[in-house]
């Protein structure tokens, strides 16, 4: 989607989803509520105190200054969201351990791609957002997923 626009929407793209997928895997591999929400807390700041030296970190000598600024100006904007990304892992596994693993999957597939990514496409193209719109729906469908499936734990358990 990101390539269809140009290069530099796609570096942007790749090097703001390397920092998620680093989020995804500290989260993931701590496993526990609250190590969840402190590896969450401390890669969103992280993230966005450091943000130039992440970019610089994730992204290659020869990157242009535009694609820096649009690497940066996405990856301060995205930070705050990975704490929604790290709930959303702990809901998934807590859920799984209730044995409910067929509705978390198809909340999260529709708030993924129904909210995500064509709220996404609607305000990159039809707002004029750009490359910030498609980050702005993606962070969203991620929000929705975390409230959904946060809400289908708890009544679970409650």
């Amino acid at each position: 989607m990101f390539g269809l626009h140009s290069t530099i929407w796609l570096a942007a793209g790749t090097v703001v989803f390397a920092v998620m997928e680093l989020n995804y895997a500290a989260a993931g591999a701590l496993g526990e509520v609250l190590s969840a929400r402190l590896a969450a807390a401390v890669l969103r700041l992280t993230a966005a105190v450091f943000a130039d030296a992440t970019v610089t970190l994730f992204s290659g000598a020869k990157t242009t200054p535009e694609a820096r600024e649009l690497m940066l100006a996405l990856l301060r904007w995205t930070a705050p969201f990975f704490l929604f990304d790290a709930w959303q892992i702990v809901f998934v596994y807590a859920l799984r351990g209730l044995r409910r693993t067929v509705l978390p999957m198809v909340l999260s597939t529709t708030c993924y791609w129904a909210v995500g990514l064509d709220g996404g496409i609607a305000l990159a193209e039809s707002m004029g957002l750009g490359a910030s719109g498609i980050w702005v729906g993606f962070c969203s469908g991620l929000t929705c997923a975390a409230g959904l499936l946060g809400i289908m734990a708890i009544r679970t358990t409650g």
